[in-house]
């Protein structure tokens, strides 16, 4: 599995005022617990979400995703691979 931190600082205009890209992955699935912040997470298969600390979500592996998050976002991304 993959395991790590995401942290958003800094974010330029242009990306706050932009849309996402949609992205998949190839993962078995794709786990995301919010730390601290909020996630906005919308997708044509998924629906649009947000998600706040405490809050958790799995992602099917070649669900197409886009997450939108604000400066002081934390989450945790836990990625198991295909078997």
């Amino acid at each position: 599995a993959g395991v790590r931190v995401v942290r958003v600082v800094g974010m330029a205009n242009a990306e706050r005022e932009s849309a996402p890209p949609l992205r998949t992955h190839a993962g078995e699935l794709m786990f995301l617990f919010v730390l601290k912040g909020t996630l906005a997470l919308a997708g044509p298969e998924l629906g649009e979400h947000t998600l706040a600390a405490d809050d958790s979500v799995a992602i099917p592996a070649r669900a197409a995703y886009a997450l939108r998050g604000g400066e002081g976002l934390e989450f945790l991304e836990v990625v198991l691979p295909a078997v």
